[in-house]
C-alpha cells in the first residue's frame, strides 16, 4: 500500500480503508501475513496517522494471522504541523489509539519494521509505546532510522535485531543474549559497548550462543590514545556459532572488535573500508568467502601484509573477492593474492604495473579496471 497524492488525501484514504475493508468483509483477512504501508514524502507521515486511525480504530480491522508490519515514512510531523487540519488530527491522541488498535487488529505479529524519520512526537507517541506492547511476542525488530524514546525496552525473545544508533551509544533496546541469531548494528559511535546491549552497566564475559549473523557498521572516528574504549571492562564476547559477518568504517581498536572472541571457521566475510580491523580475526584458521572495499589511503604495508595473510597462497581464504578504490598506486612486488578470484581496480594501477600484478593473482576469473 503506497499513500502518495495529498491533493486527494480523503479519496487515497477512503480507497486505501475500503479495499482493506472488503478483504475482511469477505472473511479474506485470515489470509493476509504481512502489512505493509509506504508514504512518499510528499503526503507526510500524517496520512499515515489517518489511515491506520481510520483501519484499526474506526473500523476495527483485525488481521488475526498477520506476522509482519513494516511502516516506512521519511516526513517528519514536524514539518507537517503548520498546515495540519484540526479535524482530521489530534496527533497524539490519534497515535495513542492506534497503537492500542494495532494490539488488538494484529496480535501475532512477531516481526516489525520501522523506518521513519527521527521525530520526537513520532517516537515518544508511536515507535516507544508499539515496541512496548509487543515487546514479549517480537522475534524479529528493524528500527531503521529512529531510536525508542525513554527507558530502553527489553525484548525476550528476540531472534533478529536491526537497529541504528545515535550518537550518544545508548541502546534503545534490550535483548537476551543466548536467543540472538542475526544482529545488526549501524552508525556505531565509539562510546558504544557490548555490555548496553544487553541493559548492563559492566560485563566480565558475554556469550551469544546462537548468533550465526553480525553485521556492523561504524562512525568514523579517532580516539586520543588508541586504545579500545569499552567503560564496562568486558573481557570476552564469545560467538561460538558466528557464520557470517560483515564490518564497515570499522577502527581495530573499537572495542566491539576487540573483545570478540570469533570461531575458527567462517562462511563469509565482508570488510568494507575495514582492513586494519582484519587483524581483529587473528584466531581464525579458515573463511569460505571474504570480500574486502578497499578506499584511499588503505594500502599501507602494514595492509598489504594482512591481505597477503588472507589471500596468499597458503592463506585463511579459500575463495575471495576485492574492490579497491584508491588513487595509490598498487606496488605489486609485494602481492601475494592467489586466493583471490575477483578484482575490481580503480585508478590504482598502471597497464605497466598491471602486467607485473598478474603472476600474482593466477586465480582471478573476474577482473575489472577502471581509469580517469
Amino acid at each position: 500500500m503506497v499513500v502518495h497524492q495529498p491533493l486527494l488525501l480523503e479519496e487515497a484514504l477512503s480507497r486505501c480503508t475500503t479495499n482493506l475493508m472488503l478483504i475482511a468483509d469477505a472473511n479474506a483477512s485470515r489470509y493476509v501475513r504481512r502489512m505493509e504501508v509506504f508514504v512518499r514524502k510528499e503526503a507526510g507521515f500524517l496520512v499515515l496517522i489517518t489511515l491506520m486511525h481510520a483501519l484499526f480504530v474506526e473500523r476495527g480491522l483485525v488481521l488475526a494471522n498477520a506476522h509482519t508490519l513494516h511502516v516506512d515514512s521519511i516526513a517528519r510531523i514536524e514539518e507537517e504541523i503548520a498546515g495540519l487540519d484540526a479535524r482530521l488530527f489530534t496527533v497524539r491522541e490519534h497515535i495513542g489509539m492506534i497503537t492500542k488498535g494495532l494490539v488488538v487488529g494484529m496480535p501475532g505479529m512477531a516481526r516489525l519494521v520501522l523506518s521513519v524519520a527521527y521525530d520526537p512526537v513520532i517516537d515518544r507517541a508511536f515507535v516507544g509505546p508499539l515496541a512496548h506492547s509487543y515487546a514479549g511476542s517480537l522475534t524479529s525488530l528493524d528500527l531503521r532510522s529512529s531510536v525508542v524514546a525513554g527507558s530502553a525496552v527489553v525484548f525476550d525473545r528476540l531472534q533478529s535485531l536491526k537497529m541504528v544508533l545515535d550518537a550518544s551509544g545508548r541502546s534503545p533496546v534490550v535483548v537476551k543474549s543466548e536467543g540472538l541469531r542475526e544482529l545488526e548494528l549501524s552508525r556505531i559511535p565509539s562510546t558504544f559497548g557490548w555490555h548496553k546491549l544487553i541493559g548492563m552497566d559492566s560485563c566480565q564475559r558475554l556469550r551469544f550462543s546462537q548468533l550465526t549473523t553480525l553485521t556492523l557498521h561504524f562512525m568514523p572516528y579517532t580516539t586520543a590514545d588508541g586504545h579500545a574504549e569499552t567503560g564496562s571492562n568486558l573481557m570476552s564476547v564469545e560467538l561460538p556459532l558466528l557464520k557470517r559477518l560483515e564490518v564497515s568504517n570499522a577502527s581495530s581498536n573499537h572495542a566491539l572488535l576487540a573483545e570478540c572472541a570469533f570461531p575458527r571457521h567462517l562462511q563469509t566475510v565482508n570488510n568494507r573500508y575495514s582492513t586494519e580491523a582484519l587483524g581483529r580475526l587473528q584466531n581464525v584458521e579458515t573463511i569460505d568467502y571474504m570480500r574486502v572495499m578497499i578506499s584511499n589511503g588503505e594500502l599501507s604495508t602494514q595492509v598489504h601484509a594482512v591481505l597477503n595473510k588472507w589471500f596468499g597462497g597458503t592463506g585463511v581464504c579459500l575463495d575471495g573477492g576485492m574492490q579497491v578504490f584508491s588513487t595509490q598506486h598498487i606496488d605489486a612486488s609485494v602481492v601475494d593474492w592467489q586466493r583471490l578470484t575477483f578484482l575490481y581496480l580503480a585508478e590504482c594501477v598502471s597497464f605497466g604495473d598491471l602486467a607485473r600484478l598478474m603472476p600474482r593473482i593466477p586465480q582471478v576469473r573476474d577482473l575489472a579496471l577502471r581509469k580517469p
